[in-house]
């Protein structure tokens, strides 16, 4: 004598339809002596962060210095009545392409740390993907300049089993991003991850 099992639990416009579509949940293919349910453990976020609009400090101070420079120009060079429409246009037309390098690299360069890989974006409309296994980690290191200490930016550099590395530009608090990776990927390769 067989077993006894529960029939599956399919749906269909009537039994001698030409085909049925049967819903299998988990539940039912184990009553069903279906394989077994094994349990992975789900790839989760550790750290999600974007390029740092601190980083641009330096040109953000360049476009103040070329603001003064445009006021000081119009006044000094063009004629009275053009003054005012000069100035608009030229600083308009910096204070536009600063905000352009600020918007492009705080929502178009993306980083994101999870329990497995490390995912890198970069762009907008075509954005490149990059992600790195963190069991190819080797290590993280942090590399400031001279801004760092009053921005709380820098750069975590990633250097990898092939031995490139690859860089995360502009993180803000990058000592913390840098344990995170190591710890991280020290978990997965300690197979606890």
């Amino acid at each position: 004598d067989a077993p006894s099992r529960r029939p599956h639990r399919c749906v269909g416009a009537a039994l001698d339809a030409p085909y049925r579509v049967c819903l299998f949940t988990m539940s039912t293919m184990n009553e069903q002596g279906g394989r077994d349910t094994v349990v992975a453990v789900q790839e989760t976020d550790v750290w999600w962060g974007a390029y740092s609009g601190w980083a641009l400090l330096p040109s953000l101070l360049v476009c103040v210095v070329l603001t003064g420079a445009i006021v000081w120009g119009t006044r000094t060079f063009v004629e009275r009545r053009h003054v005012q429409v000069t100035f608009w246009a030229l600083t308009g037309a910096v204070w536009l392409v600063q905000t352009y390098r600020w918007g492009w690299r705080v929502f178009g360069v993306n980083y994101r740390l999870t329990t497995r890989r490390l995912l890198i974006e970069h762009g907008h409309w075509r954005p490149k993907r990059w992600s790195i296994e963190l069991h190819d980690v080797v290590g993280a290191e942090v590399k400031r300049n001279l801004l760092s200490a009053w921005t709380g930016v820098g750069r975590v550099v990633v250097r990898t089993a092939e031995g490139e590395p690859v860089v995360l530009e502009s993180i803000h608090a990058p000592d913390e991003v840098a344990a995170k990776l190591s710890e991280a990927s020290q978990r997965i390769q300690r197979g606890s991850g």
